[in-house]
């Protein structure tokens, strides 16, 4: 629980889970502004939940739940700030026009470079063929013109395997000290 105030119905909680290796987490929360019903603390629960059953499927940023389509149709989303200048995220000059995320699902454009890492990652077994995969993927975004919400799924996705490619590096080592 991150934050608790019952007069104010406002209800932030954290949440996490696995599926096989991979590990998310999500927050979800819940105020006056954004929820109408009785029930703040179910709903700061279930949005929260939600997130991160869509992340573990791979589909955050691409399909919304039920909780968070009222939402969407209720406001204009927010004006977002610059992410923090990560290799992953990055500010690019993009050679092709970009597509909005609608017209990249639309053209199965995320389904197609997930497979794609998939398969790449097969015959990743450093950090430096990680980070080079990684730049591969960046170049491609510049040459197609993903935009900003795609790059930032695709960042994410990219986490997720940095993560497991850290474990199974610190498995290995671990059979090797054994030996």
């Amino acid at each position: 629980m991150i934050v608790n105030d019952f007069t104010a119905k406002t209800v932030v909680v954290c949440v996490g889970a696995t599926k096989g290796d991979l590990r998310e987490w999500s927050f979800g929360e819940c105020s006056p502004a954004n929820n109408k019903n009785a029930y703040p603390y179910a709903m700061a629960e279930k949005r929260a939940k939600d997130r991160v059953a869509l992340k573990l499927l791979g589909m955050s940023g691409l399909v919304y739940s039920e909780e968070e389509a009222d939402d969407f149709k209720a406001s204009k989303p927010a004006q977002r700030q610059e992410p923090a200048h990560e290799p992953d995220r990055q500010e690019h000059h993009q050679d092709a026009p970009s597509k909005s995320s609608a017209q990249l699902k639309r053209d199965g454009e995320w389904e197609r470079v997930t497979a794609s890492i998939a398969q790449d990652m097969i015959d990743v077994h450093t950090f430096a063929a990680f980070e080079k995969l990684k730049g591969s993927y960046r170049d491609e975004a510049k040459k197609n013109g993903w935009n900003r919400t795609f790059l930032e799924q695709l960042a994410d996705h990219f986490a997720g395997l940095e993560d497991r490619l850290a474990r199974e590096i610190e498995q290995d080592n671990l059979l090797m000290a054994g030996e």
